[in-house]
């Protein structure tokens, strides 16, 4: 993300880009300099949560634009005052912003969404990834319909235990709707719970060009994430025409309209031992959910027609030079450039 941003700034004003470990070097040794402008990305992240590494930057810089996300309903206090110390916000959903100014941020805080490059905006074509190829060829061969998930990292915040039990009561109903989990080369511990299932695992990292294969392989995504400040995995999704299931609630909400929401059955902790994420997130209703999926798999090519019709909407809205204008639009709104 934080690439991508440079490369729309770089049309517009002088750009350096410090390396996040040169960076805390840089200013404890004093080396750091003076600059007009500094921007964070990820801000928490990069300051470690220390308070003596921002009065440092806070002398060093005349504006100081802080780049997060809301992985839960609230941060912390302790979070909330470092953020205070910048002058510009700019997280990527309008959840985000909810979040942090209910947590007490009084900085001013700006919506910038994620966005969606060009390989997302080309026609369909035959896989080249060897194992992508194998999983379309099975695809044809049996007649299964392929539901996509993604485990990359923090299997409670995805919401994979909730797949697990979703995907469970689909498939004691239908035996040719077959889970597919795009996974890291880590093992995340709700994976043993997944594997019970009728499942197929892609793991490993993928190009840019194969995984927009992969969403065009399968024929719907769940993304029932209980907290997240974007969900890349469901708009990329979307702007590709894949029927994309989601809860109705948080980030998801300023895209819902082309998504397929799934009623919310309560709330819980997302972590709890996060210094920063210390707020609540949304549960989908997995029955519900389940009768999404059956509906979604008895209608397919109803549900794909209508969700191609939305790719177009969602790849002019969200495409990377969107963004880049939004971003550009922000900072001089805020009169940071």
């Amino acid at each position: 993300m934080a690439k991508r941003h440079v490369e729309a700034l770089r049309n517009v004003v002088e750009v350096k880009e410090v390396d996040e470990l040169e960076f805390r070097e840089q200013l404890i040794s004093g080396k750091f300099g003076v600059h007009e402008c500094v921007a964070l990305h990820p801000f928490f992240l990069q300051l470690k949560l220390n308070w003596a590494l921002l009065f440092e930057l806070r002398r060093r810089c005349e504006k100081l634009i802080a780049f997060e996300v809301a992985d839960s309903d609230a941060i912390s206090t302790y979070a909330a005052g470092m953020v205070n110390n910048a002058d510009l916000v700019i997280v990527p959903s309008t959840f985000a912003k909810y979040a942090y100014i209910r947590s007490g941020v009084r900085t001013p805080v700006e919506v910038l969404p994620h966005g969606v490059g060009e390989e997302f905006m080309r026609e369909p074509r035959e896989p080249k990834h060897e194992k992508l190829r194998q999983l379309l060829q099975l695809k044809r061969e049996k007649g299964f319909k392929y539901v996509l998930f993604f485990l990359w990292h923090s299997g409670h915040r995805k919401g994979a235990d909730l797949v697990y039990q979703v995907m469970k009561l689909v498939q004691s109903r239908r035996k040719d709707i077959i889970l597919v989990v795009k996974r890291a080369d880590i093992i995340d511990e709700h994976l043993q719970w997944l594997r019970k299932l009728r499942m197929i695992e892609v793991a490993g990292w993928l190009r840019t060009d194969d995984l927009v294969d992969l969403y065009d392989i399968c024929d719907m995504l769940i993304c029932p994430s209980r907290g997240g400040g974007f969900e890349m995995n469901a708009i990329e999704a979307l702007a590709r025409g894949l029927p994309t299931i989601v809860p109705k609630w948080g980030c998801f909400l300023d895209y819902i309209e082309y998504a397929i929401p799934v009623p919310v059955s309560g709330f819980v902790r997302v972590f709890t031992d996060n210094p920063v994420h210390t707020g609540y997130g949304a549960e989908i209703d997995v029955s519900a959910a389940a009768d999404i999926i059956l509906q979604v798999a008895e209608d397919l090519e109803e549900h794909k027609a209508r969700a191609r019709e939305n790719a177009e909407a969602i790849r002019r809205r969200y495409s990377w030079r969107a963004v880049g204008d939004r971003l550009i639009q922000i900072l001089r709104m805020r009169k940071v450039i």
